[in-house]
């Protein structure tokens, strides 16, 4: 096979409104609702989400072999994610089925077409390390992690981690700003052995104290040989080896941005199994991404390759 992921995976409930109104503050902005009120929403639904299960979603859907290594509960949601993942080709061995609840997440999009995440974290929290068996890490050839914030997940990622580092696989980092802020030691110990790192450029300067470009040099110096920071509609800046590269985001009508960087980081990663060159990986990835906002959700019009395919054969991106 060929990507397996490690991480999150989520029960969204995604909600759409155009009374979530977006405030302006001095240097962020903020969704406000109406205080004790009924809001009215213009699109409300369940789906699956989670960066792991996005990711080895995305790869599947791509064409290529993906597993996963996350946890989902004993209960309705998981059952039915079990069920999804399966019907979407996505090797779901790794998953571990636990007697807490499974991850869920409630995404707010407002008026401006931008999200908002509460999450709670559930069964990701639980991640089993003495349920993770080498030989099955063994089978694959690229290993992606996510974010997980819980000791025992924590605990099980480095056991995945390093069994994937002692059979060769490919080590890619794709964490979120949540595991920099509340486990970036961890985090900072598992990069330096990366050999490619993912992140946007709010992370990025998370991580490094530094704004673009030097958070890239700075991500490199930790360890990896290819660093990509994303920017959204902005698209997204690279470092491998010592040659800088840039590219430009292809421009769509934006609906839903939850997932954007999950399809960018499936896409790149196909790219790369193609032995695709770097410029061209980067476009791919762009073209994934930005296809993939046109919709709501993070998996429910992923695009194909032919559709990505189709774009940059009309499109200077």
């Amino acid at each position: 096979m060929d990507v397996l992921s490690f991480g999150s995976i989520i029960a969204d409930v995604i909600v759409s409104s155009k009374q979530i109104k977006v405030q302006k503050l001095k240097n962020k902005k903020q969704f406000v609702l109406d205080y004790g009120t009924k809001i009215e929403a213009s699109f409300l639904e369940t789906t699956f989400g989670g960066s792991a299960h996005n990711i080895a979603y995305g790869i599947a859907s791509l064409g290529k072999r993906s597993g996963l290594i996350g946890a989902v509960g004993n209960d309705e949601f998981g059952q039915a994610l079990l069920n999804f993942l399966r019907q979407s080709n996505v090797n779901v061995d790794g998953i571990q089925v636990l007697e807490k609840p499974t991850g869920k997440s409630v995404v707010l999009i407002g008026e401006d077409s931008e999200r908002t995440i509460i999450i709670y974290r559930g069964a990701n929290d639980f991640i089993d390390a003495r349920k993770i068996s080498k030989e099955y890490v063994n089978m694959f050839r690229y290993f992606v992690f996510t974010s997980v914030l819980g000791e025992k997940s924590i605990e099980a990622l480095y056991k995945a981690f390093k069994y994937a580092k002692e059979c060769g696989l490919t080590l890619i980092a794709n964490p979120s700003a949540a595991m920099i802020r509340e486990r970036k030691k961890d985090l900072l110990e598992l990069i330096k052995d990366s050999h490619i790192a993912i992140m946007n450029e709010e992370e990025a300067k998370l991580l490094t104290k530094k704004e673009l470009p030097k958070s890239l040099q700075s991500i490199k110096d930790l360890g990896p040989e290819t660093v990509v920071i994303t920017r959204g509609n902005k698209g997204c800046v690279a470092i491998h080896g010592t040659k800088f590269y840039e590219q430009k985001a292809y421009r769509v009508k934006v609906v839903d941005t939850t997932g954007a960087g999950d399809a960018f980081t499936s896409a790149f990663i196909f790219s790369l199994l193609r032995k695709d060159a770097m410029t061209y990986a980067l476009k791919f990835a762009s073209v994934c991404a930005s296809l993939n906002v046109r919709s709501i959700g993070a998996v429910k019009n992923f695009p194909t390759e032919n559709d990505i395919l189709k774009v940059i054969g009309e499109k200077n991106v």
